[in-house]
């Protein structure tokens, strides 16, 4: 999900990465190193190796160094047109909120809301040869809300177990982009975009069972752009913080500001450069607004974002498994870095704005785990016990939503085993059920 070709993509999903800093360094994008992630117990966990990359996104994202040649992915963004209404954002009724002193809650959840010191926006200077003037790692808001999930630790895994969390459930593709395509033993043509949709369906469901809110990025065959997708999140993550703005009596004319930006993301609903459909996340690096809009969803603990996605290899009919991707400091500006120290860069990249490093990997790295046990818990057919749980990369949703998010490739439709998971009913309930498992791991058990 580079901003040169906006979009997410291991090295080895080349069509995925349509949109990616690949676009010369690719099309979907950047080019990134992949780096272990933590080790779990019995669960292959090193990042990306040579062997194995993404595609690039369709409208966005860098291509992983760590990809293999061979495997690849279609473009990323499918959906309908989102509107910050219903099918762009639909979200179960909010819980009723009550005051405690400085501490609002919202079923389990607590929050407290209060006036940061003046923030830092100095520029510091990387060290490396680019000298890519870098944002600080820290807050740029002058306010700040502290979210408390220690309610949720240890609930049990009942209807109430996740009430107060919001998940943003993203179907990959739909519509004019299949995402990987491949033809079945009977001779149908099968896409990536129809096995997304009914899993993220399920999971929406198995996600409301514990009382989750749900906002989905789409619920039909239809197009939704990356950074339409993007917007989506910040439009959720922005109702969160008016509500808490209100509560407190504070001006909201910052978040409606942002807003607007999202709003012409949504209308236009593209991911070309050319077409102003980036918006404020056009370019390499982090404008001063949408490193805003990073730092206002960094605090929103209580919101994840999960895309769901199949894999495809070229090269390689044995590749299989279930994978999951995230962005992390490190591997986005490796990524945006490649591009940054070309002797010229493509106008499809600029403007270079300073390097944004206040994601937080170890959420990212804890949820991606937990997702990885859960669905192979239900499906183990889906694990793969030579492969990796957790590749990192520059996927431009990951990068473009600083919410705690992950990437899953629920397995490869270019291998008939497991192809003949992903397409089955019964299956995909299974692998609803275990990303759900994973929500409910990470909130309350780990």
């Amino acid at each position: 999900m580079h901003k040169f070709s906006k979009s997410y993509v291991p090295a080895w999903r080349t069509a995925l990465l349509s949109v990616c800093l690949t676009v010369a360094l690719s099309s979907c994008g950047m080019l990134s190193t992949t780096t272990p992630t933590a080790s779990d117990a019995a669960q292959p966990e090193t990042t990306a190796t040579s062997e194995q990359t993404r595609s690039a996104d369709s409208s966005s994202g860098l291509t992983s160094a760590a990809s293999t040649e061979g495997q690849t992915e279609s473009p990323d963004g499918a959906g309908e047109t989102a509107s910050g209404s219903a099918e762009a954002g639909q979200t179960e009724s909010q819980n009723t909120t009550a005051s405690a002193g400085n501490t609002q809650t919202a079923g389990k959840l607590a929050y407290s809301f209060s006036q940061a010191t003046l923030p830092d926006s100095s520029l510091a200077t990387t060290t490396d040869d680019n000298n890519w003037e870098r944002w600080p790692g820290t807050s740029s808001l002058e306010q700040s809300i502290t979210v408390d999930l220690s309610a949720y630790k240890g609930s049990q895994q009942n209807t109430q177990a996740l009430q107060g969390i919001t998940v943003i459930v993203d179907p990959g593709h739909g519509l004019s982009d299949p995402g990987a395509v491949t033809t079945d033993s009977a001779g149908n043509q099968i896409r990536e975009a129809d096995i997304t949709l009914p899993i993220g369906l399920a999971l929406k469901d198995k996600l409301e069972a514990l009382d989750a809110t749900v906002v989905m990025t789409r619920t039909t065959d239809s197009w939704v752009s990356l950074y339409s997708r993007v917007a989506i999140a910040g439009n959720t993550v922005l109702d969160f913080w008016e509500q808490v703005l209100t509560q407190n009596g504070q001006s909201t004319d910052w978040t409606q500001s942002l807003r607007g930006d999202l709003q012409t993301m949504l209308d236009i609903n593209d991911d070309d450069a050319a077409s102003g459909g980036r918006g404020i996340c056009q370019g390499i690096g982090a404008t001063a607004d949408l490193r805003n809009l990073l730092d206002a969803e960094r605090e929103t603990s209580q919101i994840i974002y999960i895309s769901v996605h199949a894999n495809t290899s070229d090269s390689d009919t044995t590749a299989h498994g279930l994978q999951t991707y995230i962005s992390t400091n490190d591997s986005v500006y490796a990524s945006e870095s490649e591009a940054f120290g070309e002797e010229s860069v493509d106008a499809e990249y600029l403007p270079v704005n300073p390097n944004y490093r206040n994601y937080n990997d170890a959420d990212r790295t804890r949820l991606a785990q937990a997702i990885f046990n859960g669905v192979t818990g239900q499906v183990p057919q889906l694990l793969n016990a030579a492969g990796q749980a957790i590749y990192t990369g520059n996927y431009a949703f990951l990068r473009e939503i600083n919410l705690t998010s992950v990437l899953v490739e629920t397995g490869f439709i270019s291998n008939a085993e497991d192809l003949a998971v992903l397409t089955d009913a019964t299956s995909q309930q299974q692998i609803a059920q275990g990303i759900a498992d994973g929500v409910y791991t990470y909130f309350c058990q780990n």
